[in-house]
């Protein structure tokens, strides 16, 4: 990352108005000394950091995760969703702060519900769906639902899903 091409591609992509996001590791929902290492890194190598942030494999811990995300300095955070299907696991689709059960206290710390993400869609361990018209038609019902109340339809999709042909179509039905 602290290579000149990297550098002046990271400089191009903010001038162009993209966001960088800290993509955390496997173990970062729990601990607070590797969420802050990697969090470190991100502020020191992106020059304007957004600290926006979203776990691996959406792993998260009602209790300790959002506390550790705004100790650490996050901004706003994208995990809340499942792994396993598509729909709303924080009963909704709007952006709200999140909140400390142990302390009974408001964070200083957005959520962005998920909503989809890609290998949710088309993985054997989870949905499995093989029909393209069929991912289509469900991640349509969900945007449906989130146009209806006003509220984001937040999607992770992967960049190595778009290798896949069916897999980018998708993609690009959803960002037309």
């Amino acid at each position: 990352m602290n290579e000149k091409p990297i550098k002046m591609l990271v400089n191009k992509l903010e001038r162009f108005g993209h966001r960088f996001v800290v993509h955390f590791s496997y173990d970062t929902y729990k601990n607070l000394k590797k969420l802050n290492e990697e969090f470190s890194v991100s502020k020191n190598i992106l020059p304007n950091f957004s600290a926006i942030g979203r776990q691996h494999y959406l792993r998260w811990c009602s209790i300790s995760t959002p506390r550790l995300l705004d100790e650490v300095g996050l901004k706003e955070d994208f995990s809340l969703g499942f792994s396993d299907h598509v729909g709303f696991r924080a009963g909704t689709c709007f952006r709200y702060k999140l909140y400390d059960l142990q302390a009974r206290k408001t964070l200083n710390l957005y959520e962005t519900p998920l909503a989809a993400m890609d290998v949710t869609l088309f993985s054997e361990q989870y949905m499995n769906i093989q029909s393209k018209n069929e991912i289509i038609d469900l991640l349509d019902q969900i945007d449906k639902e989130c146009k209806h109340y006003n509220g984001t339809f937040s999607v992770v999709w992967h960049n190595n899903q778009l290798n896949h042909r069916d897999h980018r179509m998708i993609f690009e039905h959803l960002i037309s």
